[in-house]
């Protein structure tokens, strides 16, 4: 039996990590060692901490859980298996991987002295049996199997809302492209900022998205798709593509364009993508169960709802309010975000994910 270890934070073992990530089935692009990068050119209070079971005869790692501590003087010390991560598991094999993974995770809320534990799953969800986990909250994930040909994965679509938006296409001549640069990245920015302050959501800084622009893009791992109308940018997608799987991360389009159904396009564009490059499975990205209407659009796709639990730790068995939301300041808080002036929605979307990076 091996003892995890903390993997130390250099070179050699980062590459060794990174190997160990490509090569499990459950590895995805948020726990490659990179994304650290990216979370440390928008946040200075976040740290990684990576926790592996080593083969004592080879040096391999055989189980590993991507961490980070999250500093906050609001919300204190978080332990989290990944922030801003839509899809996450413990890169375990077995029950026993896990939780020889948790206790070491547990012991580094411990040493660490955070108030919370809290970690993603995805396939992994098997394993969690702890009863020490007081707290789960349910998202849930619609994927689209690209198996099949895509005349077949076209027929899946439900033919109103999903194939006669599309159609669209021919008639109004909306062109896609890649984004290949900087101004590119501002224009999906700004449909998505856009997008979220019509919500009432915060937005993420522009460096994040830059971050993920300049480390993922020249690989591929990471494409941001334009819809443009008549030359102007009217709908857009961020997308992760690794291994032979692709999700949508972040979306915007302008509400002036609804009468082009731009989010429908966008994501069938971002489909053929995602088939022309191999992958197998095209998720939509993760989506609250409170958000009825998006929850009925991804369904209309053909796809599969898969629930997505976020535990979170804590040695006292009756604190129950570790992420529950409450109904009233949820709707405060959107309301301040939708109305608030653009400087001052900006200040706020950055305090908030400073914060409470989850």
């Amino acid at each position: 039996m091996n003892t995890p270890i903390i993997l130390a934070n250099n070179q050699e073992s980062l590459k060794k990590w990174d190997h160990f990530v490509l090569n499990h089935n459950n590895g995805w692009l948020t726990q490659h060692s990179t994304w650290a990068e990216v979370l440390s050119r928008c946040y200075k209070n976040v740290f990684p901490y990576r926790l592996a079971l080593v083969n004592s005869n080879n040096g391999e790692i055989t189980a590993g859980l991507s961490l980070f501590l999250v500093k906050s003087l609001i919300t204190g010390k978080k332990l989290i298996a990944v922030p801003m991560a839509t899809i996450h598991d413990p890169l375990v094999n077995s029950e026993y991987e896990f939780n020889a993974l948790l206790q070491a995770a547990v012991d580094l809320k411990l040493k660490t002295e955070s108030k919370c534990l809290k970690i993603k799953t995805f396939n992994s969800n098997k394993f969690l049996k702890s009863s020490n986990f007081s707290d789960v909250k349910v998202y849930l994930s619609h994927v689209l199997s690209l198996e099949n040909d895509l005349q077949e994965i076209w027929k899946a679509f439900d033919r109103t809302c999903i194939r006669q938006n599309i159609r669209k296409l021919e008639k109004y001549k909306i062109k896609f492209r890649i984004a290949s640069g900087y101004s590119d990245l501002d224009s999906f920015f700004g449909l998505y900022r856009m997008t979220r302050r019509l919500h009432g959501l915060p937005s993420l800084p522009k460096d994040f998205f830059r971050a993920i622009f300049d480390i993922y893009g020249p690989k591929k791992n990471s494409l941001f798709i334009l819809d443009e109308y008549n030359s102007i940018p009217i709908a857009s997608v961020l997308i992760f593509i690794f291994k032979n799987r692709c999700s949508a991360e972040a979306l915007g389009w302008d509400i002036r364009y609804k009468w082009l159904s731009p989010s429908t396009t966008i994501f069938w564009e971002a489909i053929k993508i995602a088939y022309n490059s191999g992958c197998r499975w095209f998720d939509f990205g993760r989506t609250a169960p409170a958000n009825r209407s998006l929850i009925d659009f991804k369904r209309r796709w053909g796809t599969e709802e898969i629930e997505i639990p976020v535990y979170a730790y804590s040695s006292d068995r009756t604190r129950k309010s570790l992420i529950q939301e409450s109904g009233l300041a949820r709707k405060f808080a959107n309301i301040v975000f939708r109305d608030s002036p653009s400087p001052i929605y900006n200040s706020l979307s950055n305090l908030f994910y400073r914060h409470y990076l989850e």
